[in-house]
């Protein structure tokens, strides 16, 4: 009895080494290292002209990556993967690794399932009048192993609220977290540095974590939508905002809501009285509601995810930050969000130095 359990331990460790040693495989347009803090995409040797180019005139193998069909799938250093943005690299990688699933304050929102939305951060801030409790206040979306998206007022501190102090990953009921849900400290936010209270233009921040996140089912990070051009179909929000205009408890249950784009000009008509949007609806502002005004971002909501499922990357990609919305939610005002194409610059210069 002792033999064979000493041989299944060896034979165990045996195997866990082979597998740490062999080389992962990595297919057609996964990410690959070609050293020196060099990234470069996997691609059939003869789709890769530098690769192609070397083996022919000096004989250099290159970076091998996998085979597709009898052809060699090569790291390449090519035009299109040095013209890739870090973030979109980054996006990338975390598909190579993750099995990222993909299965919204929300007025007359439906209950999101565990592992729905696995990038979705719930912002927490101490209770002034009970410094035990932790009051979930806003929304965020995890970026990378580190870093999470939210707006700009969500953490600046204000007479009213003061900074979030915690951030909860992998949870969809916030009474009651899985057990999988992972709790996070603060360590420090990053508000844009054109942000002022007294506005909602460049709403958006980044909040670091005090250690790196451990990636599961439950929590994996989204990408950043780096182009211009926004579809008009199948854009969520989510959030654990308020779900009714009669009543101000916000919902323990992550909610998701479908919402269409509104034209900026259109949606401008809407807020043209407003303070907060006194130079008017802008380019780097996104506007989205629902048509039959039933859904909506709502108080609570702030700082989460506008998104869309991708069929490129099988993931999700934020193309918004849920900004500003009317006092009044639902109904046929569009709510803003803070457009994320317009700042990948500035979070790039954050979170991938």
């Amino acid at each position: 009895m002792a033999l064979t359990l000493c041989l299944m331990v060896l034979t165990a460790a045996l195997l866990a080494y082979i597998a740490s040693a062999m080389p992962r495989v990595l297919y057609e347009g996964d990410v690959c290292r070609l050293g020196a803090n060099r990234k470069g995409l996997c691609k059939p040797l003869s789709q890769c002209k530098p690769a192609f180019r070397q083996l022919s005139t000096s004989g250099i193998r290159p970076i091998h990556c996998s085979f597709k069909g009898f052809e060699e799938v090569v790291c390449c250093d090519d035009e299109v993967s040095q013209q890739l943005r870090k973030s979109e690299l980054a996006c990338r990688e975390y598909m190579n690794e993750l099995p990222l699933r993909v299965n919204p304050f929300i007025k007359s929102g439906r209950d999101a399932e565990p592992g729905d939305y696995p990038h979705m951060a719930a912002l927490g801030y101490m209770d002034p009048l009970e410094p035990s409790q932790i009051a979930w206040n806003c929304g965020g979306t995890l970026i990378s192993d580190r870093y999470v998206l939210t707006a700009a007022h969500c953490v600046v501190p204000t007479l009213s609220r003061k900074s979030p102090v915690i951030v909860l990953l992998g949870a969809v009921n916030l009474n009651e977290p899985d057990f999988m849900a992972q709790t996070y400290h603060v360590k420090k936010w990053m508000q844009h540095p054109e942000y002022s209270t007294t506005t909602v233009y460049n709403d958006i921040a980044v909040i670091e974590l005090d250690r790196r996140v451990k990636f599961s089912e439950n929590i994996q990070p989204a990408c950043l939508n780096t182009k211009s051009d926004i579809p008009n179909n199948g854009l969520e929000v989510t959030g654990w905002g308020v779900t009714s205009n009669t009543r101000s408890t916000k919902s323990d249950i992550l909610q998701y809501a479908t919402l269409s784009l509104v034209p900026n000009d259109k949606c401008n008509e809407s807020y043209v009285s407003q303070k907060k949007v006194n130079r008017g609806v802008q380019d780097n502002m996104i506007c989205a509601g629902d048509p039959q005004g039933k859904m909506d971002a709502c108080n609570g909501d702030s700082g989460g995810p506008l998104q869309v499922k991708t069929t490129e990357t099988n993931a999700y990609s934020i193309v918004g930050v849920t900004s500003y919305g009317p006092s009044v939610c639902g109904g046929l005002t569009p709510g803003i969000y803070t457009r994320v194409n317009r700042y990948v610059d500035w979070i790039e210069s954050i979170v991938w130095k």
